[in-house]
């Protein structure tokens, strides 16, 4: 059974490159826009990658793509998971308890302040996705 869904894997990973050249293909002699805020990259354009490539180099700094805010988000918490590590392990081998320090306080509040900003965050991309869903929606509407 395991050769059988290694060959498996082996061929979807074949089908998926060739399906991902097609797509790059196809972009080749395209404009690609930003949605969110309207940069445009052109055939014309000189660059050292895929047109598909471009547009998600160009997301990760887009300030106004939710996808940029996300990837904000997932760094702060990151860099809390990392605090509350630092305060275990002072915890566990200073001989500290945690549990009424300052550093604890702020934490626990930053948590709550990042879970609820989080689900702001969430639905703010849940109505945006559901605005431009609608808007490709008149688009077709319009064109056929």
């Amino acid at each position: 059974m395991p050769e059988n869904l290694l060959a498996v894997i082996r061929g979807k990973d074949v089908e998926i490159k060739r399906l991902q050249d097609w797509v790059n293909d196809l972009h080749s002699g395209m404009y690609i826009n930003c949605v969110y805020c309207g940069h445009r990259y052109g055939p014309a354009d000189d660059v050292p990658s895929t047109m598909s490539q471009v547009l998600y180099d160009h997301i990760a700094v887009c300030p106004k793509h939710p996808l940029f805010e996300a990837r904000a988000e997932i760094e702060r918490l990151r860099a809390a998971m990392f605090d509350v590590l630092n305060l275990c392990g002072d915890s566990m081998y200073g001989g500290k308890s945690w549990a009424n320090t300052e550093l604890a306080e702020k934490f626990q509040k930053q948590m709550t302040s990042l879970l609820r900003r989080g689900r702001e965050h969430s639905k703010r991309v849940r109505a945006a996705n559901a605005a431009h869903a609608a808007a490709k929606e008149r688009e077709a509407q319009a064109d056929g």
